[in-house]
């Protein structure tokens, strides 16, 4: 091994990482050279050379290393100007941009690889998607943010045993890391014009990072159901626990990023208010821990997986094809066992009437499918709002009647 510079070996004992030609005219070079300084920086505790941090945040560095190079998957709304034709220029895809970020995120110091993007700023350059004047956005959520996965999600906390162990695998803790990244986008207003209204932080996520769709739907959820915990997390103690399993379903096999997120957003908001103290977030925290335990005491953290007791295919000359397909979408086959007990097209009113009849499983999880079905004789005015069918135990389409 040789040094070329004369400097290698002095770097290595001072923990100094530098580029070996002028850092402007490295990055000009290979722009990806910025993310890749940032990820050894942050993976080996090195410090960045005071005139390679000055070259990445000149003007010209950023706009030629970042601009991207494809315009959004989706027309954008009217308050966005298109893309820069400079962009095409550029030399960096937004997909090498989202593998750098997977390296530092999986990698052993995440935390140090966000406070140094916050500090070089350059926030936009790679969280923003592909358009020309992206929404002024409070960067300083994402150092913040970062601060609370570091200290509060993943760090040791003996007085909040549950939050602590919230996230242990690998993905749980690269998608905290992304959530994150993402907090600055929590409020803004939807970045495309589509039928779906889809969240800025969704699309954000997406057309910057190319992350692939699993991970990039699980981020989505975080932003789109955290109000959701942050009310469950203050009535919680007050509800049933059918209604408690309802909501934890709704959330989905990744519900955990979901809590820890909806935590770090509360922490975010609170850390942002000057005047805020130490007993405000102790409060938050005892606030999920508490969440926490209340679903581990009622057996709620596999809720997700929960199936109906009601799963048995009707006759097929009870239902149509086409309404099976209905339910199918809906429910599966769980909603053909009510059909075939109230004697009733399968259709949108199947929704409500499983939905209760899982609600009534979950407050009485040690009754079996007698008994359930026995209920759902016994409330069948309130679960199908008083719907009537005749004729259809004979196979026909029968008459609905009121």
């Amino acid at each position: 091994m040789e040094d070329f510079t004369g400097l290698g070996l002095k770097d290595l004992t001072s923990s100094l990482i530098r580029t070996p030609l002028p850092p402007k005219e490295t990055f000009a070079d290979d722009p990806l050279r910025v993310l890749r300084l940032i990820r050894f920086a942050s993976r080996f505790g090195f410090s960045i050379d005071p005139n390679a941090k000055a070259a990445m945040r000149l003007p010209e560095i950023k706009a030629f290393t970042f601009s991207p190079p494809t315009q959004l998957s989706h027309k954008p709304t009217n308050c966005i100007a298109p893309i820069l034709q400079s962009a095409l220029k550029t030399k960096i895809s937004r997909e090498r941009v989202g593998k750098e970020i997977e390296k530092m995120f999986r990698g052993c110091n995440p935390h140090a690889a966000l406070c140094l993007i916050h500090e070089v700023d350059l926030y936009n350059e790679i969280f923003a998607p592909p358009i020309q004047d992206p929404p002024a956005l409070p960067v300083q959520d994402m150092k913040i943010a970062a601060d609370i996965v570091s200290c509060r999600l993943l760090g040791v906390a003996s007085s909040h045993p549950r939050i602590s162990k919230l996230l242990m695998t690998s993905d749980e803790k690269y998608h905290a890391w992304l959530i994150a990244a993402m907090s600055p986008w929590k409020n803004q207003s939807p970045l495309l014009v589509d039928k779906k209204n889809t969240l800025a932080a969704a699309t954000a996520i997406k057309e910057a990072l190319k992350c692939p769709n699993n991970v990039s739907g699980a981020i989505a959820k975080a932003f789109a159901n955290y109000k959701v915990i942050q009310n469950m997390a203050i009535n919680v103690g007050h509800w049933s626990r059918g209604k408690a399993g309802l909501e934890m379903r709704s959330l989905g096999t990744n519900w955990k990023n979901q809590f820890g997120a909806s935590l770090m957003f509360e922490l975010v908001d609170l850390n942002k208010n000057d005047s805020h103290d130490e007993g405000e977030e102790r409060g938050v925290m005892e606030k999920y821990e508490a969440l926490l335990k209340a679903i581990a005491e009622q057996d709620l953290e596999q809720a997700c997986s929960l199936k109906s007791l009601l799963n048995v295919l009707s006759p097929p000359s009870l239902l149509s094809s086409r309404n099976s397909r209905v339910v199918a979408n809906i429910w599966g086959n769980q909603g053909n066992d009510v059909a075939t007990e109230y004697s009733l097209k399968p259709g949108a009113w199947v929704k409500l009437t499983i939905e209760e009849s899982l609600r009534h499983q979950l407050d009485n999880p040690h009754k079996g499918k007698d008994e359930l079905l026995q209920w759902v004789r016994e409330n069948r005015e309130a679960l199908v709002g008083g719907r009537r069918y005749a004729g259809v135990r004979g196979g026909g389409r029968g008459k609905r009647t009121r």
